[in-house]
């Protein structure tokens, strides 16, 4: 009997025992639903050139490939995928990184010759790891760029303790991903530097003389990604020409500065940049000796002071681009040039037209 009755001892702490596991395994499952469900969601920082799809086309063509509900709400534990297109030398390459709210990270990267093309690559790569991680709640495989494999390193040993699941006893609180503190984060337009233009340009331009003038400039220009910032340095002069039985030469020297607050998308390689501009220099009248009009001839000068706007078409080729410029200004000093005792030969107009064509290098 006391053999017996040890038995049933026995048999009562396994059944408590095996009890527990029971009732313990479908918590910990939801538990682990509960992490994948928090990490399914996922938050979309989109930076791009102005020529590219913006942020809502991004997601648009995520949605396209994705069904599920998968953006999260404000104040939402999410994954975070940063997505960054850059243009280096003609050739687009877009990055995304795949972050939890517990910092672990994985990259992918899609490189080509058209925005639109590589921007749409990018997205499918961010539909395939939005997938992949409601499927089963882990990162995908593949966590490196898809050009190249990943390296070996610190970075494919953190990655991979980023993905592996944790232990079946740790408690929700610590399953439960804290937010990343808030770090900067560029727009996708502003002033953020992608690159340097510079560039030689033909000029022809009225309101320097009575007649068309012809110039050159050296123009440099400040490309972010969704603005302009340019500077000009020009100099137009007419040819010798009789005005009023004088003859007489007009030029204008000047420094131009434009600001640019959008740029328009044509296609992935070709923009229009339209630009408030401000310029300031000087315009010179010369006067040539011609008996008996004039007997000695002279030069007199006066400052020049503009403001307007303009429009440019810029086509990118590799490196290389090329601008076609048409502008329109105003005066803010209307200079008058006369022959000493006698009448007035010309004077600057209220408005003045501009052309210009160029050819330049994108550093």
């Amino acid at each position: 009997m006391v053999r017996v009755l040890r038995l049933s001892k026995q048999c009562r702490a396994a059944a408590v025992a095996l009890a527990g596991v029971c009732f313990s395994t479908p918590a910990a499952a939801q538990s682990d639903e509960l992490a994948v469900a928090q990490l399914e969601k996922v938050r979309i920082e989109y930076h791009a050139p102005s020529e590219c799809p913006d942020v809502d086309a991004f997601k648009h063509l995520v949605r396209n490939r994705v069904l599920a509900d998968w953006e999260a709400g404000p104040g939402e534990f999410a994954r975070r995928v940063v997505v960054d297109v850059s243009s280096i030398e003609g050739q687009y390459t877009a990055t995304v990184e795949l972050a939890d709210e517990a910092g672990s990270r994985g990259a992918k990267t899609v490189s080509g010759a058209v925005c639109a093309n590589v921007v749409d690559g990018i997205a499918l790569a961010t539909a395939l790891a939005i997938e992949a991680r409601g499927q089963d709640g882990q990162e995908p495989t593949e966590v490196g760029p898809v050009t190249s494999p990943p390296a070996d390193g610190p970075a494919d040993t953190a990655t991979a303790r980023a993905a592996a699941p944790l232990p079946a006893s740790a408690s929700p609180a610590e399953r439960r991903p804290e937010p990343d503190p808030p770090r900067p984060v560029a727009a996708t337009g502003g002033w953020r530097l992608s690159g340097l233009r510079l560039s030689a340009r033909a000029l022809l331009a009225t309101g320097i003389g009575p007649t068309v003038a012809g110039g050159a400039a050296l123009g440099i220009v400040i490309e972010t990604r969704g603005a302009r910032l340019g500077v000009a340095l020009q100099g137009w002069r007419t040819g010798r020409m009789e005005v009023r039985d004088v003859r007489a030469r007009f030029e204008r020297l000047s420094a131009r500065v434009e600001g640019c607050p959008i740029v328009l998308a044509l296609s992935g390689w070709a923009s229009v940049e339209p630009c408030p501009f401000v310029e300031l220099g000087v315009v010179t009248g010369e006067a040539f000796e011609d008996p008996p009009t004039v007997i000695r001839g002279n030069r007199g000068s006066a400052p020049w002071y503009a403001a307007g706007g303009l429009g440019r078409l810029v086509g990118r080729f590799g490196r290389f681009v090329v601008e076609l410029e048409g502008a329109a200004g105003a005066p803010l000093r209307r200079e008058r040039f006369y022959v000493e005792g006698g009448d007035e030969i010309h004077r600057v107009p209220a408005y003045y037209g501009a052309f210009a064509a160029g050819l330049g290098v994108r550093f």
